[in-house]
């Protein structure tokens, strides 16, 4: 009972990372088709890669889905 809801300790915690991390959220969207580190930026595209590269791992597919549910 003492506990709090998960929910609200999830929007916290990720609300923190957010911080931390320094995620800019202000972004306007691109329009384009493929990574282009002169367009988004070296670190987006750096992080981009990293997950394309990767993306058929396993941690990484789970990832990808929670990533996109949010968006959603």
């Amino acid at each position: 009972m003492a506990q709090g809801v998960p929910g609200e300790m999830d929007s916290a915690r990720v609300e923190k990372y957010r911080m931390e991390i320094g995620l800019d959220m202000s972004l306007p969207d691109f329009d384009i088709k493929s990574i282009d580190a002169k367009v988004m930026g070296t670190r987006l595209a750096g992080i981009l890669g990293y997950l394309m590269e990767n993306y058929h791992q396993v941690v990484y597919d789970r990832k990808l889905c929670q990533i996109l549910r949010e968006q959603n």
